[in-house]
């Protein structure tokens, strides 16, 4: 195609040539223009193509470094905060929180078994990083080692997360309910002490609207934490 664009530009070249020595000068000068703008653009596509074409080839690379990288950046965090998510479970004394972190652990243990399965080769070593840093992070924790197979073999986290569920929530209701129970005596009038139970009995009851699986244990919990509280302070 430009050795073709080429020889019909010194066709024209030869005709602008022809015209002006017969005095036809406005054709002799459209001919001209068509002759060097054949050679601006035959010449154009020979110096821009080949960097067109390095381009490309070195934009290849560059793109599969940036997703590997974007892979390491995300496995890493998801790991740490699966961590970070079952030490709040564990720990924390708002159930609004146990209950959100429980959900969210679920989630990352499924973008995990996601990952792995396309990274079986090196997801062990994704993971390694996961608790180095987690480490570094909370020095002043100890990491279960139930937990850090958790992270090797999540797809056992998901497995178990029925029970798991059952049990941590059920021990983050108890810690609510004994700080509650320890505070309410510590009222000193009966108005005091009936005003802060309803309040408490309806955040219990309130706590069902906060999720959407595991209804049916959520709500036996919660019953068995209000039990326990009226109990505790010797309401019927």
């Amino acid at each position: 195609m430009k050795t073709i664009i080429k020889i019909i530009s010194i066709i024209n070249g030869i005709l602008a040539l022809v015209f002006f020595s017969v005095e036809l000068y406005i054709p002799s000068c459209l001919l001209i223009l068509l002759c060097v703008f054949g050679f601006i653009y035959a010449n154009k596509n020979i110096r821009l193509n080949p960097e067109n074409k390095l381009t490309k080839k070195q934009k290849q690379p560059k793109k599969q470094i940036k997703t590997i990288r974007k892979d390491k950046v995300y496995q890493k965090s998801q790991g740490v905060q699966l961590l970070e998510s079952i030490h709040l479970v564990l720990n924390s004394n708002n159930p609004d929180i146990v209950l959100s972190r429980l959900s969210f652990s679920r989630d990352i243990a499924i973008n995990l078994v996601g990952f792995k399965k396309e990274n079986k080769n090196s997801y062990s070593k994704f993971i390694t990083m996961n608790l180095e840093e987690y480490k570094t992070r909370y020095y002043d924790r100890l990491v279960d080692s139930l937990h850090v197979e958790y992270l090797f073999k999540p797809e056992e986290y998901i497995q178990l997360f029925d029970k798991l569920y059952l049990k941590y929530f059920s021990e983050g209701l108890d810690r609510y309910v004994d700080i509650q129970i320890k505070e309410i005596k510590l009222l000193k009038t009966a108005k005091g002490k009936s005003n802060r139970l309803a309040k408490v009995k309806t955040y219990l009851k309130e706590l069902i609207n906060l999720t959407k699986e595991n209804t049916i244990v959520t709500q036996k919990c919660i019953e068995v934490s209000i039990e326990k509280l009226m109990t505790e302070l010797n309401i019927d």
